[in-house]
């Protein structure tokens, strides 16, 4: 019988781990910038445990160049083609409804495409748009795929 090399049997270990606990499942993260700043690192751990899908729906007041974590995020996209989308939506803070098309356009935009059968949304953010995304999410839940929602309200700058 052959000696199996370390580094080989961890890598082989890792993956099952990411199969195990990860099976199939697109993130759909849906932020703001209060809820960016906070949940940031949440973010970066899926991508570095080789999530097979991260999506950023990005809701920002400002041009998206002036955004908080904009080269992170920038550096995410090239780092990782594969894995990671990202999708900018301007809103103004004084009047969310306004970007309620939007998110609705880039969620089903999210849901067709997905390879995946199990999605797992992520709303970290204000209390006006976490009930615009719920009801959004509602609205889209199709059955065929198996939906997932967690909403976490943050409290503005």
């Amino acid at each position: 019988m052959k000696p199996v090399k370390t580094n080989a049997l961890i890598s082989k270990i890792k993956d099952l781990s990411i199969k195990i606990f990860h099976p199939r499942v697109h993130y759909v993260f849906i932020t703001d910038e209060n809820g960016l700043s906070d949940h940031f690192n949440e973010l970066k751990k899926k991508l570095r445990l080789k999530v097979p899908m991260v999506s950023l729906v990005y809701l920002h007041e400002n041009k998206p160049e002036e955004s908080i974590f904009i080269s992170e995020l920038k550096s995410f996209r090239k780092r990782f083609r594969q894995q990671f989308i990202l999708h900018f939506i301007k809103y103004e803070r004084a009047i969310p409804e306004d970007a309620s098309h939007s998110i609705q356009r880039v969620l089903e935009l999210e849901i067709n495409c997905s390879l995946r059968k199990r999605i797992q949304f992520r709303f970290y953010g204000s209390t006006e748009l976490a009930e615009i995304v719920k009801d959004k999410i509602e609205l889209l839940n199709n059955h065929d795929a198996i939906f997932n929602t967690k909403i976490i309200q943050t409290t503005p700058f």
